[in-house]
């Protein structure tokens, strides 16, 4: 069976596209259960807070939109996540489905431009996509690949099973608290040693329970990163 694996950059004009061109510092996500559409937005710029607080809040105004989540760090850096009634015609995601192929979320939108990661089932379905796409906006593809069904299955192109349901809750807990310290910052904002004194634990087991947690997460992605390797 063939099955190509594509990356798009679709622009075009809808309420979330033109919302993330206004913030080109924020990041959005985008998923879709077909009824209804789910949006999370991050930005790491305190000016930002206002500006989109007060474009969350018209959104509020709707009755079809509701805000699920929304806080602000100690650092000024917003997340929120938005939900609200979906009507995908004419969307990307109804073209997408038209056309026979698989949108993979979340769709991950910046500075006004949609970022698709496409499942084609065959070698035309592409190119009516980018047609489809085309008389609505400007879209190009940025990157295409042959996937061997066969070997590779579509589990390990799209992993199904949450890649942290083998953690313990103390492993969970070592790397998410090595995150929120910056341990795996470039440059790496503090040692092993500080974070398990923080915690009050020893070094040696905190260090096991993390090394333990980065194993096991490893080998969860290992069949969706090996399928992303360049043939030689």
């Amino acid at each position: 069976m063939e099955m190509y694996d594509l990356s798009i950059q679709f622009d075009h004009h809808c309420t979330i596209s033109d919302l993330s061109s206004k913030y080109p510092s924020a990041d959005f996500q985008f998923w879709d259960n077909v009824q209804r559409g789910f949006l999370e937005i991050k930005s790491k710029k305190p000016d930002d807070f206002s500006p989109i607080n007060m474009e969350l809040r018209k959104l509020a105004r709707d009755k079809d939109f509701a805000i699920l989540q929304k806080k602000v760090n100690q650092k000024g850096e917003l997340s929120a996540l938005v939900m609200f009634d979906h009507d995908s015609k004419g969307s990307s995601v109804s073209m997408v489905a038209k056309c026979g192929c698989f949108l993979v979320f979340p769709m991950f939108i910046s500075a006004g431009r949609e970022y698709l990661h496409i499942l084609a089932f065959e070698k035309g379905a592409s190119t009516r996509l980018l047609k489809s796409l085309r008389t609505a906006g400007n879209a190009r593809i940025e990157k295409e690949r042959r996937i061997d069904f066969e070997i590779s299955g579509l589990s390990s192109i799209m992993p199904l099973i949450n890649p942290i349901s083998d953690l313990t809750s103390k492993q969970v807990t070592a790397l998410a608290t090595s995150m929120r310290y910056g341990y795996y910052e470039l440059p790496r904002h503090t040692s092993t040693g500080k974070i398990a004194s923080a915690l009050n634990v020893p070094r040696t087991t905190f260090q096991d329970h993390r090394k333990k947690a980065e194993t096991k997460l490893m080998n969860a992605l290992a069949p969706y990163i090996m399928t992303h390797v360049e043939q030689q």
